[in-house]
């Protein structure tokens, strides 16, 4: 009698999750501009690592308040001036606040990920990319190079929505960096697919780890997560 007659969740082989990321196919909703290449430019080039580092915001924030100051500075009277002084300081604070976001957090999140992308040494991995119920949260399962299906995930690369994914939901993928750890202490690394780079949501979930047993529940129900080594 096999595990499934018995009633034991079968084990998330890379054979059965391709399955299901094949049945769960979710078409791009729109194309995604390319952005320039992290290898030939700084960080702050490329448009995906100015969005994680907020830079955008601060930028915005300061143009919105620039020409607001012009505007107060002309003496405005009436009806129109406390508008604009209240303009004035709600811009001044925006900036200020992710001005501080952008040296404290988001310039180093940008730089560990531009660092982890331009690593030498690349590992090769399979990858079977699963969205979940509802068409959710992108997610990569890495599983070791070769042809065996019943191989088991070794680790997992949450994307963001609405980000560039891979063309197919199973293929091969180069992982880079290891260079750096997140805050929590975890692995930075940025997989390649179809040679260009998909910028991660979260730092790389390893077999075993509490996040990658529940997100695995999530997208793969009925499946059981791989079990660490004793």
């Amino acid at each position: 009698m096999s595990l499934d007659d018995a009633g034991t969740a079968p084990s998330p082989t890379y054979v059965l999750l391709a399955a299901e990321a094949a049945r769960e196919v979710v078409p791009p909703a729109r194309a995604h501009r390319p952005e320039a290449d992290v290898r030939a430019v700084p960080w702050w080039r490329v448009r995906s690592l100015r969005r994680v580092s907020g830079m955008g915001e601060v930028l915005i924030s300061g143009a919105v308040g620039a020409v607001a100051g012009a505007l107060a500075s002309t003496g405005l009277e009436g009806r129109f001036a406390i508008p604009v002084n209240i303009l004035v300081l709600m811009a001044l604070g925006t900036f200020l606040t992710s001005g501080y976001r952008l040296l404290t957090t988001g310039r180093p999140a940008a730089l560990r990920l531009a660092r982890a992308a331009t690593a030498p040494r690349p590992a090769t991995r399979r990858y079977v990319l699963l969205h979940g119920p509802a068409g959710g949260r992108p997610s990569l399962f890495l599983f070791p190079d070769g042809e065996r299906p019943d191989d088991l995930p070794d680790g997992l690369v949450m994307l963001p929505p609405g980000g560039p994914l891979p063309s197919a939901p199973t293929g091969a993928v180069e992982l880079r960096g290891w260079l750096d750890r997140a805050e929590s202490g975890l692995p930075v690394v940025v997989p390649w697919v179809e040679g260009r780079p998909l910028w991660p949501a979260e730092p790389l979930w390893e077999a075993g780890s509490a996040d990658f047993e529940g997100q695995l529940e999530w997208l793969a129900p009925g499946v059981e997560a791989p079990q660490p080594p004793a």
